[in-house]
């Protein structure tokens, strides 16, 4: 007993008796019947018999647990010697025996037993056991240790029943029908939660060995796959889950066997009914299973599994989506793409060693040639002899043979080598293919030709052909067919080819494919079984085989190939040369033509074959998705994915996006090829995989094409993907649609290509959305597809479109939290750059029409009208309407003087008077400049270098400018300070635009990286005309960079050349931010304001302009170069900058616009003066106007001396020169007495120089004695003043000059010695060093008027002057004695005052005349030039303003109509999808409801021609109206929230199929190429135009719904204007003309105000037009009196009904009408025959009174009717041709009075 004995031991002998019972069974096997003393059957019937022991014949007190664990223990070394007993040389002998067993009832029973003793024994403990602790532990640790043993039992069994039905189909025939896989599945999940290693042991029993080596051994047995499929959601461990379903994708997906496998086993829909429960499923245990499925569908997908898939997503609540809609869609993706290339959908199957097609007796051969053709695919075989192993066997491709051994034959090598072979009496020849394996899984096309030689002892050829392409050609020896007796030709084994296959790597055999050293290579005939192996099937899949009485030539092999592996008759789709190629087919098999066992010989000869094999029919889901609803059903989908938010499931085997298909920030759009590689890439964004999807099921599939465009899909697609959250819309989406478009452009489908770039890539409510990488990235291809094809995109994608676009998607009011500023500046200037580009290319009329158009809209230029004027291609019609030379520019300015003058307004503006006109328009010019004063000082710092370089360009240019009305006034206005607002704001823009700075480096590092690559050459022809930095043309040929954002005082213009500015690739449209965001000008990154190149210094710009602006040109260049527009820091060196500049220009101006010498040109010189005087006085200049003045008259000095020094001089600058001399002595005297900095030594040098020249001109007369006056007095005045320089200079020179000056004049001595006394006496006073740099010139004054002035007398005690060394201090000293005080005022004083009066109060009163007529005139030629802007006002008020305003509401009115006509068709769309949804949705469709609703019905509104309604429709609003019945029943009414399900119907009731049908959207007005060569007139004609828009009411029998009816000449609208609509719900519809079979009057609330419509579909519609026009005043009385005639059937052709209008009135002799007065008027209740009182009566006795004698007469009140012909003449007779009629009527003569 086992009670008693060691454990180890018992085992140890039970192993050893179990060994002896295996090898007493192998031998027994093994020997003969009558040498065995027993059968092997009885040894196994006992063997099963103590397998199945029952426990339960044991008593209780035996049964203990030690016993109980080693009788299980027995039971599992039992069962794995099943196992060894198997494992011998005769195996299926033995299998058959274990059969006839019936061993696999005995292990399932084992099973089962195992599980009834553990209830039982867990029964008998209950009952044993005493204490509760105690049972409760001992179940614990019996039930753990008993579940143990039992899984190893329930593995062991299953190896057992593996060996048994190892490689034995009849072994697994009689387990299905005598046990099946549902009851072992029944079995095993009864004995509980199976281990992993049960699990695995299964998939082993599925492969028949180690699972973990499927690649070697493949599937041999799917049905434990199966099995496991069905028990996933019943494992309670995830891991486990998660385990077995990785394993099963590995093992089902190894290779194309195992993938048909599967598939022919309804695998799919067991995986779908697995799906099903999804709650019980790990999420990465569906994801796996999920992925097998996509797998599994390359391969096959039939209708009803894609059925059932679909109905999986299905979900309860329609707001949320379904868990696995991602990984699904993905599969859908893998089942559309394939795993290779082109497969056969139907093959034959010929894996079987005996497979093949027996082809009957050929008897006669109809040609010369023998051609082969087919299509096969072969797997990697599973056990392959070594590669120097000879023999093996050879799977033939086809065998031809006569009776006597002769024939062609062609078959594969083990190693996958084809072998062509001619087999002849003596020798057996080949010709090998050695450098092509066939054995790779895929599809190939092989063509055999066999062409014989021309001559009689010739060279018979062979041609092998591989995939359309001759690989080698040979001689091999073709029989004739004379030696061939009858019947020629018989095959009996015709093996043919495969399918596609898995996917095995070159490597698994590549070793084997040893190359022969030679191509043809022969043998004796019958020794070819010995050297190439045993001939046997194909031992793979064959697909249609054809074969030929002729010789094939390369393009017929071509054209079969491309014909594809699926085509039932190739030459019937081909040139007329294959065509004729169907009268020399032998035969022809294909797999369609096939009804096991019989295949049709599809050519005339009918040598129908005989198919041993299997024929397999794969179904390709690019078919199938046709007969579930076609593409439509896809979209709920993507329905499903705007569900998800951003629970998106990322894929496990998914890799970032490389930086190569990141979209580039700036730059040409990055063309992606669709390889299986980059797709995968995009898979990361599911809405990407959504449209990869559609891409590939339309992808060489003209079907699923024209199904997309007839069901408007690409439509619903763009709308669908609106709605998709913009979390989702990124680069990949971008990327996926561009190999959409690249596909349907392949496949040159020009409708759907139209419909793609219509409602997909030039829709941007689909791009509006995302990040700015996506947004510009969109941009970038548009302009890529635009440049390839321009003149296709022009006409609907041009111009205005894009300014819709940008008015739309990115106008002026346009905010996204998602764009910086930055980011939606630059979409913006990469749209108006793509409008550049359709301008540069010769801009159109309506071209232009357009731009103006949104101008006027929009109140922004943006720059588009200066590119415009620029562009030579545009017509010069065309630019004088933007021109402004008729009113000019000064009204312009009039009318923006209250409003904000900006940069890019003062820039524009600029530009256009410079450059539009060949010749610039000074009045013009000047009209802008007097508008920029309110510029910021950049803007006239730019102004002034400008007109510096036409001063130096054009030589009239300065005469030019001083012939304007006011150009000093207009000119000084420049001096005027800025605004503060002005000045903030430029800070606050530069603060703001450094913060972003850090926002851009990336960007600009990417600039940096991509413009190394481009193209140099081409840049500078497209930036000329395509870049939006248009030219300033401050500097010719240096193009600037243009801000859009006109609220800024900002403009960048850098020196670069253009390459540096844009992309050196013309189609590069976006700008290079990193040359403009930086805020640097040129190479002066780390320079100060000071030291810029574009901003002179002083110094710098005083000195070119010393007279030599004429003669130098040179000289300027330095001032005048580059002077460009920057954003400097306002300060004062910026101030101080156009000071200078602007003086400059003022001097020019002055010196050489005004060049006579007359007080003319003296008085427009002194305007500069007044206007700067008057602007002083009630503004705030940049510097006070004393000092403006002073650097002006320093300026002019210099000049004057310069000209006066020149050998060349003339007269005239010396006259100038001395009027100027005379203006500075005014202007010291006047205002240097005030402010004492006025006089400045640069003054006095240039003043002494001066008058050093004019000395020479003048050395006598009265100039000499007045330029004397004028320099004593501006020297006294100089050293007058307290800086010392100028006293010492001004005191030396006046010393030299009184030296060489003779003085006999008293009054001029005393004016000397009087104005010299007074700085003396200050100077000793104050003690300053005034006094030592005036005694040189006091001692030479007194030297000279001693005598003169009697000093001797008067002065006694004066110190001598004649060389004492003492002098300066006795003068010191004596100037403060009574003597000199009492002489200086006594005698002195008077007579100084009196020479100044006499000298010098002339010319004091003239300077006051000279000014004063300045001031006049200057005022004057204001008030000219105000005057002038006025009229210029109103011409431009008239000219531009007003047509501007219509231009406006006229484009107003086309963009809302437009935006309307957008709506619309946004609503037609979705009315149409959610049309299609209730196709989707109903009881039998894909989409249908997990929980069907009862189906309700209702009477259509359909009628036939007879009027009759026949047709019940669904009634998707029922009510069962309950709450009627409880009011009936007086039950009272709950109110109850409405259900999502109420609410869905709610929405969805109100579409109406049948209107949903009929909408057309509106499809792409050009074709590609048929709509470019249309004939203008024929284009208009096709245009929609509107006839007739009203508003009306829709009628129908439950409610009124308001709209809007339109009718054109094309079709008639009408749009539901009910409030409460939803979107893409109501009640629009829209028909064309010609489906209006009638059109009738109708009556509504008693009034005739209706129409009732009706179409030859026999739908109707009801329309009210409710508005009473007349009543409302919206229409005249003659309007509504001639219709009331019209509808009453009268007309001006018949004079017996001609329209008649009431008398209204009555009184008819006032002068003057009261129509207050209701007696005015005539009563409108009687006929105008009975008004007056006398004509009532006379008709009511006409009517008592009359009687007709014959009484057939009856009583009449009137004899005639008020409407005759002779009344209508009677009235009208002075009208032709009434006057005609009426001699005609009274026989040619006028009617004579009675």
């Amino acid at each position: 007993m086992w009670d008693n004995r060691d454990p180890d031991e018992v085992s140890r002998k039970a192993e050893l008796t179990l060994r002896c019972l295996t090898e007493v069974v192998h031998i027994l096997l093994t020997s003969s019947s009558d040498q065995r003393q027993v059968e092997t059957s009885t040894i196994l019937e006992n063997y099963f018999k103590l397998l199945n022991s029952d426990h339960a014949a044991l008593p209780n007190s035996r049964r203990s647990r030690q016993w109980e664990s080693r009788f299980i223990a027995l039971q599992i070394q039992m069962l794995n010697t099943i196992t060894s007993m198997l494992d011998c040389v005769d195996r299926p002998v033995l299998q058959a025996i274990f059969l006839n067993s019936n061993c696999f009832e005995h292990l399932i029973r084992l099973l089962q037993n195992c599980k009834l003793f553990l209830s039982a024994n867990n029964q008998v403990v209950h009952k044993n056991e005493k204490e509760l602790a105690n049972q409760l532990l001992t179940e614990m640790n019996q039930e753990q240790v008993f579940q143990g043993q039992l899984d190893r039992l329930a593995v062991s069994a299953i190896q057992a029943l593996t060996a048994v039905m190892h490689k034995s189909p009849a072994a697994k025939e009689v387990f299905k029908e005598r046990i099946g896989y549902a009851h072992i599945f029944e079995v095993l999940k009864s004995m509980g939660q199976p281990s992993r290693e049960l699990l695995e042991e299964l998939m082993n029993m599925a492969v028949e060995g180690d699972h973990t080596s499927v690649g070697l051994l493949g599937i041999s047995n799917v049905q434990p796959l199966l099995l496991l499929i069905q028990w996933l959601p019943e494992l309670d461990s995830p891991d486990l889950q998660v385990f077995v379903s990785n394993w099963l994708k590995r093992i089902c997906c190894i290779n194309r066997q195992s993938r048909a496998t599967c598939v022919n086993t309804n695998m799919v829909t067991r995986i779908i009914e697995t799906l099903g429960g999804h709650a019980l499923l790990h999420r990465t245990c569906a994801e796996s299973l999920v992925a097998l499925l996509g797998s599994l569908g390359s391969q096959s997908m039939s209708s009803e599994e894609l059925h059932e898939l679909i109905r999986l997503l299905r979900t309860t609540d329609p707001r949320q989506a379904h868990p696995h809609v991602v990984p699904v869609m993905r599969a859908i993706l893998t089942m559309a793409r394939k795993q290779g290339l082109d497969n056969a959908l139907q093959y034959f199957d010929l894996s079987h060693g005996m497979a093949g097609i027996a082809v009957p007796t050929v008897q006669r051969w109809l040609g010369s040639a023998f051609s082969f053709s087919a299509w096969l695919c072969l797997d990697q075989d599973q056990a392959r002899p070594s590669a120097n192993s000879k023999g093996g066997k050879r799977k033939q491709l086809y065998s031809f043979f006569t009776v006597s051994g002769m024939g062609f034959e062609a078959f594969i090598t083990c190693s996958g080598m084809l072998v062509v072979a001619v087999c002849t009496k003596k020798e057996y020849a080949t010709v090998m293919l050695s450098d092509h394996c066939f054995c790779d899984s895929l599809w190939h096309h092989i063509s055999i030709v066999h062409m014989p030689g021309k001559r009689p002892f010739g060279q018979s050829l062979v041609y092998i052909y591989v995939n359309g392409q001759q690989k080698i050609s040979a001689p091999l020896r073709f029989p004739a067919m004379n030696e061939i007796p009858d019947p020629p030709f018989a095959s009996p084994v015709m093996p043919h080819r495969t399918s596609l296959g898995g996917i095995l790597s070159t490597g698994s055999w590549g070793g084997l494919l040893g190359k022969p050293e030679l191509v043809t290579k022969q043998i004796s005939a019958g020794t070819q079984d010995s050297e190439w192996g045993c001939p046997t099937s194909l031992e793979g899949q064959l697909g249609s085989v054809i074969v030929f009485h002729e010789a094939l030539q390369p393009s017929h092999v071509k054209a079969l190939y491309l014909a594809g592996p699926n085509c039932l008759s190739p030459w019937k789709s081909q040139e007329a040369e294959m065509v004729d190629w169907s009268s020399k087919v032998l035969l022809h098999y294909t797999p369609k033509a096939c009804r096991s066992p019989i295949c049709l010989d599809l050519s005339p000869n009918l040598f129908h074959g005989r198919l041993t094999g299997n024929k397999v029919v794969n179904w390709d889901i690019k078919d199938m998705i046709n007969c579930v609803g076609g593409l439509n059903v896809l979209f709920p989908l993507l329905e499903q994915i705007s569900l998800l938010g951003e629970q998106v499931p990322e894929r496990t085997d998914g890799q970032p996006l490389p930086p190569e298909l990141a979209t580039p920030v700036e730059g040409d759009w990055v063309v992606l090829t669709s390889t299986k590689a980059s797709e995968a890439r995009l898979e990361k964004n599911i809405v990407a995989t959504f449209v990869l999807v559609i891409k590939h099921f339309i992808q060489r599939h003209p079907i699923n094409q024209e199904n997309l465009v007839h069901t408007h899909g690409v439509a619903t697609l763009g709308a669908l993907l609106q709605n998709v959250p913009s979390s989702f819309m990124d680069v990949n989406v971008l990327m996926a649609i561009q190999l959409l478009i690249e596909q349907v452009s392949v496949a040159k489908n020009a409708q759907l290509l139209q419909q793609m770039y219509q409602y997909l890539l030039f829709d941007f409510s689909i791009w509006n959305r995302g990040d700015f990488p996506f947004r510009i990235g969109h941009i970038q291809y548009l302009s890529t597809i635009i440049k390839d094809s321009r003149r296709l995109f022009r006409k609907k994608y041009g111009v205005q479109f894009l300014l819709d676009t940008l008015r739309f998607y990115y106008g002026s009011s346009y905010r996204d939290s998602e764009l910086t500023l930055d980011d939606l500046r630059t979409i913006r200037t990469s749209l108006y750059g793509l409008i550049k580009y359709f301008l540069s290319k010769g801009g159109t009329h309506e071209e232009v029409q357009s731009i103006m158009g949104y101008i006027a809209a929009i109140n922004d230029e943006e720059q588009i009208v200066e590119q415009m004027l620029k562009c030579t291609k545009v017509y010069e019609r065309s630019k004088q309407r933007m021109k402004l030379r008729e009113v000019g520019y000064s009204g312009l300015g009039l009318l923006l003087n209250d409003a904000p003058v900006t940069t890019c307004l003062i820039k524009s503006l600029l530009n256009q008077v410079l450059h539009a006109d060949p010749v610039v328009n000074y009045r013009d010019f000047m009209a802008v400049v007097h508008l920029a004063h309110k510029a910021d000082i950049n803007v006239r710092v730019a102004i002034c270098q400008k007109l510096l370089q036409i001063f130096h360009s054009q030589q009239d240019s300065a005469q030019q400018i001083c012939q304007q009305l006011g150009w000093q006034e207009t000119l000084a206005r420049l001096f005027l300070k800025e605004n503060a607002d002005v000045r903030n704001g430029l800070r606050d823009h530069r603060r703001d635009s450094a913060k972003e700075d850090d926002k851009r480096a990336p960007a600009k590092e990417f600039q940096k990286r991509h413009a190394s690559k481009a193209d140099a050459e081409d840049a500078t022809s497209f930036a000329s005309v395509n870049g939006l930095c248009d030219q300033w043309s401050l500097e010719d040929g240096k193009p600037a960079v243009v801000f859009e954002d006109l609220s800024a005082a900002e403009m960048s213009f850098r020196p670069e050349d253009p390459e540096e500015l844009w992309h050196k690739n013309p189609s590069h449209l976006s700008l290079d931010l990193s040359s403009v965001d930086s805020y640097e000008l040129g190479e002066a990154g780390n320079q100060t304001v000071d030291s810029l190149p574009s901003t002179p210094s002083p110094s710098e710009s005083t000195k070119p302009f010393s007279g030599q602006l004429d003669k130098e040109p040179n000289a300027t260049v330095e001032v005048v170069s580059a002077a460009d527009l920057s954003l400097f820091e306002i300060n004062e060196a910026c101030e101080e900058d156009l000071v200078q500049l602007l003086s400059d220009v003022l001097l020019c101006l002055m010196w050489k616009g005004v060049e006579k010498p007359d007080d003319a040109a003296w008085i427009e010189r002194g305007q500069v003066f007044s206007a700067l005087t008057k602007l002083g006085i009630s503004n705030e200049l940049l510097r006070p106007s004393d000092e403006i003045k002073l650097n002006l008259l320093e300026k002019m000095l210099e000049w004057a001396v310069t000209d006066s020094r020149d050998t060349k001089s003339l007269p005239v600058h010396a006259e100038n020169a001395f009027r100027l001399l005379l203006l500075v002595q005014d202007f010291l005297q006047a205002e240097g007495l005030v402010n004492s900095s006025l006089w400045t030594e640069k003054l006095l040098e240039e003043l002494v120089t001066l008058m050093d020249s004019l000395a020479v001109w003048y050395p006598s007369g009265p100039e000499c004695t007045k330029l004397y006056q004028v320099q004593v007095q501006m020297l006294l005045g100089f050293i007058g003043q307290d800086n010392l320089q100028v006293c010492a200079m001004a005191a030396a020179k006046l010393n030299t000059l009184l030296q060489t000056k003779v003085l006999d004049n008293q009054a001029e001595s005393c004016y000397l010695l009087g104005r010299l006394e007074g700085i003396l006496s200050r100077s000793i006073q104050e003690k300053t060093e005034t006094y030592s740099f005036l005694i040189p010139l006091v001692r030479t004054l007194i030297s000279k008027i001693y005598e003169l002035l009697f000093m001797n007398l008067h002065l006694p005690s004066l110190p001598s002057t004649n060389g004492s060394p003492s002098f300066f201090e006795d003068f010191q000293d004596y100037c403060n004695t009574e003597e000199w005080k009492v002489y200086i005022d006594k005698y002195i004083i008077p007579n100084m005052k009196q020479y100044e009066v006499s000298t010098f109060s002339d010319g004091h009163e003239r300077m006051a005349v000279y000014w004063k007529d300045c001031y006049e005139t200057l005022m004057v030629n204001i008030h000219k030039r105000e005057r002038e802007r006025g009229e210029s006002k109103l011409k431009f008020q008239e000219f531009f303003v007003e047509p501007f305003n219509r231009r406006s509401r006229q484009e107003n009115m086309r963009y809302n109509s437009m935006v309307k006509q957008l709506n619309n068709q946004h609503t037609a769309t979705l009315r149409q999808w959610r049309a299609a949804k209730l196709y989707l949705t109903c009881e039998q469709g894909p989409w249908a409801e997990r929980k069907l609703n009862p189906v309700h019905w209702k009477l259509s509104n359909v009628e036939n021609y007879s009027r009759m309604r026949l047709k019940l429709v669904q009634n998707y609003s029922f009510n069962s109206h309950q709450d009627a019945s409880a009011l009936r029943d007086n039950l009272g009414v709950q109110q109850a929230e409405p259900s999502s399900e109420a609410l869905l119907l709610e929405a969805v009731k109100q579409v109406k199929v049948s209107d949903v049908e009929e909408d057309v959207l509106e499809l792409p007005d050009e074709d590609a190429a048929p709509s470019a060569n249309m004939d203008e007139k024929e284009e208009q004609s096709q245009k929609e135009k509107l006839v007739l828009s009203e508003d009306c009411e829709l009628i129908t029998i439950i409610s009124v719904i308001p709209g809007r009816l339109e009718v054109t000449n094309q079709h008639i609208y009408f749009y539901d204007g009910s409030t409460e609509k939803e979107e893409g719900v109501g009640f629009d519809f829209k028909w064309p003309l010609s489906q209006i079979r009638e059109v009738h009057l109708r009556r509504y609330n008693l009034r005739r105000s209706a129409l009732e419509i009706f179409f030859i579909d026999q739908t109707n519609y009801f329309l009210n037009f409710k508005k009473e026009k007349w009543v409302n005043r919206e229409i005249s009385n003659f309007d509504y009196l001639i219709q009331l005639n019209t509808m009453a059937g009268r007309t001006y052709n018949d004079l017996a009904q001609y329209p008649v209008f009431p008398w209204i009135l009555r009184d008819y002799t006032s002068e003057e009408l009261d129509l207050n007065n209701p007696a005015v008027f005539r009563d409108l209740s009687k006929p105008i025959g009975v008004v007056n009182e006398k004509n009532s009566k006379a008709v009511q006795e006409r009517y008592e009174n009359f009687e007709d004698p014959l009484g057939i007469v009856d009583k009449f009140h009137y004899g005639t009717h008020y409407s005759n012909a002779a009344g209508v003449m009677h009235y009208l007779i002075r009208v032709e041709p009434f006057t005609s009629l009426h001699i005609q009527l009274q026989s040619g003569r006028y009617e004579m009075n009675e």
